[in-house]
């Protein structure tokens, strides 16, 4: 059988517009993946705040924002809580750090798996020497609240 020449030609177009509308639909999905991990690590950040505000008592100090370059691309103006005295610096935000978050994810993927926050906090504690940043087992239990409630919205 031989293929007439408009046909290829359409089929063609028909899947050039498809691969378009692919690649918008994708854009957009990863438009809103940045969004959620914005908002979440902001979340994170305040309730960390919260807590060290809870351990030390001085007052918050508003939001200097900063860019982050994750693996979904990079987030601008994220706001970082911070206090007016002390050395409050958000673990799950590296200090001084832009690149990546290898803690906070391999914590949120410990709890998607099921894991309990006494052993998130274990495993918390070994990762502590490799990234400076530990997390208790409450810390981990009111950080997944946070989580959780995100997720639901």
């Amino acid at each position: 059988m031989v293929a007439f020449p408009e046909k290829t030609q359409n089929r063609r177009r028909e899947g050039h517009h498809a691969e378009q509308n692919s690649r918008r639909e994708l854009k957009k999905v990863e438009e809103r993946i940045k969004v959620m991990m914005k908002d979440l690590l902001e979340a994170f950040m305040q309730e960390e705040r919260a807590m060290d505000l809870e351990a030390h008592p001085t007052q918050a100090n508003g939001y200097p924002t900063r860019d982050l370059l994750p693996l979904v691309g990079p987030i601008e103006d994220l706001r970082v809580p911070c206090v007016w005295k002390g050395d409050f610096h958000p673990k799950i935000l590296p200090y001084r750090q832009w690149t990546t978050l290898e803690l906070s994810k391999a914590i949120l993927a410990l709890y998607a798996a099921g894991g309990s926050t006494r052993a998130i906090s274990a495993i918390s504690r070994f990762l502590e020497g490799i990234y400076g940043a530990f997390y208790s087992p409450q810390s981990i239990s009111r950080l997944t609240q946070v989580v959780e409630e995100a997720v639901r919205a």
